[in-house]
């Protein structure tokens, strides 16, 4: 087992990419489960606000209390380095924005006359000023609209008053999650498996395996006693390992995510995310079978993973994407694997075991295909090598 041996070494030396990967993954998908308590609410965002009143009118001291409803009050010395100081610091000062009730207020809002009631000052790029001018635009419309209907203008704003603090209360009382067995939200940490699974493999294997079949130490190994079977075993051996070892990890997450141990449906998502593995992995001995480049590897594994990714449904809904796309991502293992998470889910328009099945048969040809493929390569390639290896063996001088 010299080549087992010495393909661990490698690997242990190049496990930092692999890592990094790892760990952002199991970071998120973490964060993904703890957020997702299968309740939404939303909460009001209440802004700290310092106001100005330059007109001085019992309209705009209701405008003052219809902000202040809503909103903190701050106070900002009226002079434009205070105002600047108080924004520019606004996570010290604890003023997300100044804004100033301009004069005649009152008399435009009689008349009519929307335009130049207000002046904000806020940070460039700030969205605090567009969520304060939403809302007092939505007022100011509402008190238009009651003078509009023949009130008066302290009727109108009373009763804008009125309207503005009416409040809906919104209750979920249930909540699709699909199968109990194998939830919606906890397939979102196996669909997104697909993505790291792909990226991890080809990212992590190829620089390992190059560095074991690199032309010179090729040819040292066949002049070793060790066939050329013995050596492709143990390779595979060792690839084996690592692959079975980071799934493994990946498979003790969910069930700490799950909360227990799997059942039901759910051993189906864990088959499919283990053939899964396989495809990925045929995939990075297939390119590591090949003349390439560490910044190829590199650029192949990011097209790959990401493009994959995006049109099998990883990143977006398979439901949501086009069916030029879907026709397209037929031809990948990506969109076979997302597509049998979905069916154990029931987030495909088919929820069945039949399908999920289905789809992991047609995962596991494409594993077949791709090792079969990289058999015939690495044949096909390292065949010259040991024929060269013979031709330089025959050429050596003998000793009499």
């Amino acid at each position: 087992m010299q080549v087992f041996k010495v393909f661990l070494k490698v690997m242990k030396k190049n496990i930092r990419s692999m890592m990094i990967y790892v760990v952002i993954f199991l970071a998120l998908s973490i964060t993904y489960t703890m957020m997702d308590d299968g309740n939404k609410t939303f909460d009001d965002y209440a802004l700290k606000v310092c106001v100005f009143d330059e007109d001085g009118t019992e309209e705009s001291k209701a405008l003052e209390d219809f902000v202040f409803s809503r909103h903190e009050r701050t106070e900002v010395k009226n002079d434009h380095d205070s105002i600047t100081d108080a924004l520019y610091y606004g996570a010290i000062s604890g003023t997300d924005c100044v804004f100033v009730i301009n004069k005649g207020y009152a008399d435009k809002l009689s008349a009519g006359d929307t335009d130049d009631l207000f002046t904000f000052y806020t940070m460039h790029g700030s969205y605090f000023e567009a969520l304060l001018e939403t809302q007092l635009n939505a007022y100011v419309r509402s008190v238009t609209a009651f003078t509009s209907s023949g009130f008066e203008l302290d009727e109108a704003i009373s009763r804008t008053a009125e309207a503005v603090s009416a409040q809906t209360e919104v209750v979920m009382t249930e909540r699709d999650n699909g199968d109990p067995e194998f939830s919606k939200s906890f397939s979102v940490f196996f669909i997104y498996m697909a993505y790291i699974l792909m990226a991890v493999m080809i990212n992590t294997l190829c620089p390992v395996l190059m560095a074991m079949e690199r032309r010179d130490v090729r040819y040292r190994t066949n002049c070793s006693s060790l066939s050329s079977l013995s050596i492709s075993v143990q390779i595979f051996a060792g690839c084996a390992a690592v692959v079975l070892a980071l799934w493994l990890v990946f498979m003790l997450t969910g069930v700490f995510l799950q909360g227990g141990m799997y059942h039901g449906k759910a051993w189906l998502a864990v088959l499919n995310s283990l053939v899964f593995t396989v495809v990925c992995t045929a995939l990075a001995l297939l390119f590591a079978s090949f003349d390439l480049s560490l910044n190829m590897i590199n650029l192949f594994a990011q097209v790959i993973s990401l493009g994959l990714s995006f049109i099998s449904g990883v990143f977006v809904q398979q439901s949501l994407l086009g069916e030029g796309v879907l026709s397209v991502a037929r031809f990948f293992p990506t969109y076979w694997y997302v597509k049998a998470n979905n069916c154990l889910s029931g987030m495909d328009t088919v929820q069945s075991v039949s399908g999920a099945m289905g789809c992991i048969g047609i995962e596991a040809a494409y594993a077949a295909a791709l090792l079969l493929i990289t058999l015939l390569v690495r044949r096909v390639r390292y065949s010259g090598a040991s024929v060269k290896t013979e031709v330089k063996k025959a050429a050596a001088p003998t000793q009499a």
